[in-house]
């Protein structure tokens, strides 16, 4: 906050090119950065953009991922909406933001991100649902194989059989509530 004080005091204001990303995806976080920027402004009158607000979310979201590096956690944030876009692009859909099952997904996301980036990967070796489930959500399928094209070009890493099990059951669950 000190420092997006200074940079306030001396007309800077700098950009932050995932605020939108920030808002929807860490919502709780974003709300305390408004407040504390409200703070600011009460107490010392002087504003700060909102998009400090996503630095502050950003740093919550940082400090609560076990010491991770804040460019880890700005990575996954670029990736969870690369993911996302993949999604709606693939099949041609908008999400509702406010549902349970769009919820879940940008949870199962962040996390999958956050493994994927600290190299935390486990494949468990059953295929007797990986199976079942490909057979049935065809198309979900046929989605996280364009992710894994996307992973394999910008991380340099394929999905495993575990990642790409959940991640069809998800985006199945996604595109198919009302």
């Amino acid at each position: 906050m000190s420092y997006a004080i200074s940079r306030a005091k001396d007309g800077l204001d700098i950009k932050n090119p995932l605020t939108w990303e920030i808002k929807r995806f860490y919502k709780v976080e974003h709300e305390i950065g408004l407040k504390a920027l409200e703070l600011v402004e009460k107490n010392l009158s002087i504003q700060l953009p909102e998009s400090e607000a996503a630095a502050v979310a950003l740093h919550i979201v940082n400090a609560r991922q076990d010491e991770q590096d804040l460019q880890v956690t700005i990575r996954m944030t670029e990736m969870v909406q690369d993911i996302l876009n993949i999604v709606s692009y693939y099949y041609g859909k908008t999400f509702n933001e406010e549902s349970f099952q769009y919820t879940r997904f940008i949870t199962h996301l962040q996390y999958f991100a956050r493994r994927l980036l600290q190299q935390e990967r486990k494949e468990s070796g059953d295929t007797f649902l990986y199976d079942q489930v490909k057979s049935k959500y065809e198309k979900a399928f046929n989605c996280t194989e364009r992710i894994n094209e996307y992973l394999l070009k910008t991380q340099g890493a394929a999905l495993t059989t575990d990642e790409q099990l959940y991640l069809a059951i998800h985006i199945q669950r996604v595109t198919t509530e009302d």
